[in-house]
């Protein structure tokens, strides 16, 4: 918009904008840098034939560049090699999204990253020790809380959160392995 303005300004003729259109150029370098970087976070990963555990070991170590952030990952009791696609996609976005509120509000020094399966479940918990939310708040943020539950609930999934102020933030994502959720039969060990 700024960008557009400046263009209107230049194109109208007068005298003294000539900053103006050194200003339209880096801005517009800007943008198209944003937009890279934003197309480089929405583009699937490829997932290949590498595990849950490998894909988000390889977000860890991506995202511990940019911070000084303790991460840790735990998947000793997940055992499971290969799961649907879908469901990996599903769950490295979760990690990302949180991961990325994680940077961006938590001032949080040390993150865990945990990767579980129950009897009946599959869970990605992702813990900090940051400066938590308000517990009315937790749920109610912005679109990325919003996305995370979407695509939860498209596995028949949820998303829990339990926060206080300076006591941390937790988002767990649970998964159903019921017969009927698409879930268990997919799964390879």
């Amino acid at each position: 918009t700024t960008v557009k303005l400046y263009l209107e300004l230049l194109a109208s003729g007068e005298e003294g904008h000539q900053d103006l259109l050194e200003k339209s150029a880096q801005l517009l370098q800007s943008s198209i840098t944003d937009i890279r970087n934003l197309s480089k976070r929405l583009s699937a990963p490829t997932l290949g034939d590498i595990s849950i555990k490998e894909t988000l070991c390889d977000l860890l170590d991506s995202i511990a560049l940019t911070k000084a952030i303790n991460f840790t990952l735990n998947t000793s009791s997940f055992k499971w090699r290969y799961m649907p696609k879908e469901l990996h996609l599903g769950i490295y976005r979760i990690a990302q999204e949180q991961l990325t509120n994680i940077i961006k509000h938590s001032n949080a020094l040390n993150v865990n990253v945990t990767l579980l399966q129950t009897q009946d479940s599959i869970i990605l918990e992702i813990r900090d020790d940051g400066v938590g939310v308000q517990p009315t708040h937790a749920k109610t943020g912005g679109i990325g809380i919003a996305n995370m539950m979407s695509r939860a609930e498209m596995f028949n999934g949820r998303i829990d959160i339990e926060s206080e102020p300076e006591k941390g933030y937790i988002l767990r994502a649970t998964f159903p392995m019921a017969e009927n959720s698409g879930v268990a039969a997919n799964l390879v060990y």
